[in-house]
């Protein structure tokens, strides 16, 4: 399922439970640190399905994070899967859908 980039640009999205908000939902307000390669600091590889730190990092755009260990990026898709849960059931909310 393709999605979009705030560029334009599209990329394949990782899985249909991510919908379009995988790039949002943790790159958030932290685009600055994204850009950053800092050893202390891991991420989660979209395109490698792997954690990743230090200079063995992918392109921002390609990866989730920064976190503070490689078991909390290990378990990125599973704060994503929880983020999207909560953002539908508040846009159902919002739209007074019952379910």
């Amino acid at each position: 399922m393709p999605c979009c980039h705030s560029d334009g640009s599209t990329v394949e999205a990782v899985g249909q439970i991510y919908k379009d908000r995988w790039w949002t939902a943790d790159v958030g307000g932290s685009v600055k640190d994204m850009s950053n390669s800092g050893a202390d600091q891991y991420y989660w590889c979209l395109s490698h399905h792997r954690v990743e730190t230090g200079d063995n990092v992918c392109a921002a755009v390609d990866r989730l994070g920064p976190y503070n260990s490689a078991e909390e990026a290990e378990r990125a898709l599973d704060r994503v899967r929880v983020r999207n849960e909560t953002w539908d059931a508040e846009d159902a909310r919002w739209n007074g859908e019952t379910g």
